[in-house]
């Protein structure tokens, strides 16, 4: 299944899988996404910029991610192993709900760092709500080094940041 740039022809595909991904989250006592974040102006920003990938296959937006240079406020406190601002940061990684246990999150990380390699950034960021011990495992599976972690002064957990360097 290819990773592909999304389009504003998928706006709806990726607004679906979100909504699901939120009520799973939620039922799963993560509540730092909900029916305000991510926001539908947020995803067409994202398609705009071109920051927005899918995985799409026989119809099913089956996950997303998105990808840029852009770090939030809270990662300057982190002690990042990489001393470049030329980094690669994650934001919004989702998966279908009806698809978890697919591979489906590996595939659009491998293809973060692939992307990361081939435009020259020295490494790939990203943080994790604590309480998602799937995707913590598949982080430090994957290679990444866990870097610190971080509160938003809106949320209640802790967000584990996490690092891969891709280019020495």
């Amino acid at each position: 299944m290819p990773v592909i740039q999304a389009s504003e022809k998928y706006f709806l595909d990726v607004v679906f899988l979100l909504r699901s991904s939120v009520r799973d989250m939620n039922r799963k006592n993560m509540f730092h996404w909900n029916t305000s974040y991510p926001s539908v102006d947020t995803i067409r920003e994202d398609i705009s910029t071109g920051t927005l990938y899918i995985c799409k296959e026989k119809g099913i937006c089956q996950g997303m991610i998105v990808i840029n240079n852009s770090q939030s406020e809270e990662y300057q406190d982190i002690k990042w192993k990489t001393r470049s601002e030329n980094v690669l940061i994650v934001h919004r990684l989702a998966v279908n709900p009806i698809f978890h246990g697919k591979g489906i999150g590996k595939k659009l990380t491998e293809f973060t760092i692939q992307y990361g390699q081939e435009k020259g950034f020295s490494a790939v960021r990203l943080d994790v709500i604590n309480s998602n011990r799937e995707a913590n495992h598949m982080y430090l599976e994957m290679g990444f080094n866990k870097t610190g972690s971080f509160q938003f002064p809106f949320q209640k957990t802790q967000f584990i940041c996490y690092e891969l360097p891709i280019n020495d």
